[in-house]
């Protein structure tokens, strides 16, 4: 039986602000699409504090992709090990951790590893796996670094609102009207060519790990 090959990857970038600082935006899945490049949706699934398992989905060279991760988190290392128990076609497995290495007072170094196979040891889903991974990767840590420099204002940069409407209508028609996102720009003034990835309602992934997810462009 042949061995797969393990193809490898590491990043770093140096980071003006408190290890712990970066370390808590890394941890925090749960705040990742608002920091994290290429996330769009987590759902955590279980969480004890060392322990934290979710799904993730995630843009990958253009589509959408989907997997189930776990992770192991040691605060008092700032390292954190992940690896995709459902990993996204075409990788058989993949895997990794992130590091933050304090540097002194105010500064550390940020870390992260990767590690993964691919079906078939092809060559050309390699370099696909690879690309992708490059490309988010310098991306998160880029943002990560940008996100962290501005730890002490961190409550002031964020917003949370909601807005709520009561509709006279069944809400099978609500709800088909949020799914079609593709007929938004028809019947929203505001709205921009969108398009929907994937085929299953309710954000669920299909079997080649793509999820549904609309883009809308918007101006506010």
């Amino acid at each position: 039986m042949a061995v797969q090959r393990v193809h490898r990857a590491s990043y770093t970038t140096d980071v003006a602000a408190p290890a712990g600082v970066v370390y808590g935006l890394v941890a925090d899945t749960t705040q990742w699409p608002l920091f994290v490049p290429a996330s769009i949706h987590v759902e955590r699934l279980d969480f004890d504090g060392v322990h934290d398992r979710f799904h993730m989905w995630a843009t990958a060279n253009g589509t959408v992709r989907s997997w189930l991760s776990r992770r192991t988190l040691d605060a008092t290392r700032h390292r954190i090990d992940f690896r995709h128990e459902l990993p996204a076609a075409p990788t058989t497995a993949m895997g990794g951790s992130w590091t933050v290495e304090p540097r002194g007072p105010g500064r550390c170094r940020l870390l992260l590893e990767h590690d993964f196979t691919v079906d078939g040891d092809r060559a050309a889903d390699a370099a696909w796996v690879r690309r992708a991974t490059d490309t988010n990767s310098r991306a998160e840590l880029a943002q990560l670094k940008e996100t962290a420099e501005q730890w002490s204002r961190l409550d002031d940069l964020l917003l949370t609102f909601e807005d709520s409407v009561r509709i006279d209508g069944p809400a099978d028609l609500v709800y088909a009207f949020l799914y079609d996102v593709a007929d938004w720009p028809r019947l929203l003034p505001h709205g921009l060519p969108a398009r929907r990835q994937g085929g299953r309602a309710g954000g669920a992934a299909d079997g080649d790990g793509h999820a549904d997810r609309g883009r809308l462009g918007a101006h506010h």
